[in-house]
């Protein structure tokens, strides 16, 4: 390659763009080409990916009575005869957290329930496989308590082997 041609269409070059492509990008942006070209520019994307969201949404249209005929439209812990799941949920006093303890213990699991108030472990006398626990998330002192009735929990048993507590976070 040339010197000159290097210099003039190098991507390390410090001069700017030809004046051709100066006034071709001036005159892209002045009206009605700026909205002709917008609206070019979204119908050729909506044309191709609309069609490509429409096939994916009936193939889940088909997949999913299949996976409710099989038992597998809604989440439940892997079938471990020799294991038992357990879960930590925080914020149990109401709302989301309570709902989830609730709907955990209902799939299997064995869920600690950590409340911020003493008066809301009442909530969860009913439930045999939900344990509440005094826990404020904000508090080292109480994180290790709950980390210490889950530690016994896991170890207080003849089955001791047979339990299992997967943390993240």
């Amino acid at each position: 390659m040339s010197a000159i041609f290097r210099q003039r269409y190098s991507a390390t070059s410090t001069r700017g763009h030809g004046p051709t492509a100066q006034w071709i990008n001036a005159w892209l942006h002045r009206e009605p080409f700026a909205t002709i070209s917008y609206c070019l520019f979204w119908s050729v994307f909506f044309a191709f990916w609309t069609p490509l969201l429409i096939v994916f949404l009936q193939i889940q249209m088909l997949v999913q009575p299949i996976m409710a005929y099989w038992g597998r439209n809604t989440y439940t812990p892997r079938k471990q005869k020799s294991k038992e799941l357990a879960v930590v949920v925080t914020g149990c006093d109401s709302g989301f957290g309570r709902e989830i303890a609730i709907w955990a213990a209902e799939v299997g699991f064995i869920v600690f329930a950590g409340c911020l108030k003493k008066e809301s472990l009442q909530q969860f006398v009913d439930h045999k496989r939900i344990h509440p626990i005094v826990m404020d998330v904000t508090s080292d002192k109480d994180v290790q308590s709950s980390v210490d009735q889950v530690r016994t929990w896991l170890t207080d048993s003849v089955v001791a082997e047979q339990k299992h507590c997967v943390c993240t976070g």
